[in-house]
């Protein structure tokens, strides 16, 4: 028996694990010291917030996606595939359609969207994003250069 469909597939690129690091690490420094401030002097300072806010976003740096692609989600319209950007909070922000992984590009490290006779420059920078995923979505991109440029067997 065969399939009148493609596979779904999903790719989830996370943030680089050592940008959360740092805010966490950096944010927990400060929380701690401006505590430990707060219980010798008894002055409440705004800092103290700030150093949580650091805090916070690291951890959602190392536990919220950075962008989603997902191929062949419904079988309806032509351009069913998407790119989703997700904020610090895990909630779609962005979205961009396209018909198939050879609408991808990347070139100096920056990937590129062919649509409508024309190039559109994704907002995904490399060194924010994790570095296995990058190599995964990068071959992905990639392997389907080779078939768009190989040659028909006759």
């Amino acid at each position: 028996m065969t399939q009148d469909f493609e596979i779904d597939e999903t790719l989830v690129v996370r943030y680089h694990k050592w940008l959360g690091i740092s805010f966490t690490v950096l944010g927990g420094i400060n929380t701690f010291l401006w505590i430990w401030l707060l219980l010798l002097t008894k002055n409440f300072s705004l800092n103290l917030i700030t150093g949580i806010i650091i805090l916070t976003v690291g951890i959602l740096y190392l536990t919220k996606p950075y962008f989603s692609i997902e191929i062949n989600k419904t079988y309806i319209y032509k351009e069913s595939n998407k790119i989703y950007f997700y904020n610090l909070l895990g909630m779609k922000i962005k979205e961009y359609s396209f018909n198939s992984w050879q609408d991808l590009t990347v070139e100096q490290n920056k990937v590129y969207l062919q649509g409508n006779d024309r190039e559109k420059k994704l907002p995904i920078v490399k060194w924010m994003t994790n570095k296995d995923d990058w190599k995964i979505l990068e071959s992905r991109i990639n392997r389907q250069e080779e078939l768009r440029w190989r040659k028909p067997v006759r």
